[in-house]
C-alpha cells in the first residue's frame, strides 16, 4: 500500500481516551494538555 498522499485524523474522542489513558490518575495534568492542544498549530 502507499501510504505517501494518506492523512491520519485522529478524531477528539480517541484523542480524549487517550489522554485519559496517559495521564491515569494525574487529572490535573488533562486540563494543560487539552489547552495545548487547543491552542496549538493544527497545520502540518
Amino acid at each position: 500500500m502507499d501510504y505517501q498522499k494518506t492523512k491520519f485524523v485522529l478524531d477528539r474522542y480517541h484523542l480524549n481516551k487517550y489522554i485519559i489513558r496517559g495521564t491515569a490518575k494525574r487529572e490535573e495534568y488533562r486540563e494543560k494538555i487539552w489547552k495545548a492542544i487547543n491552542e496549538g498549530d493544527k497545520k502540518v
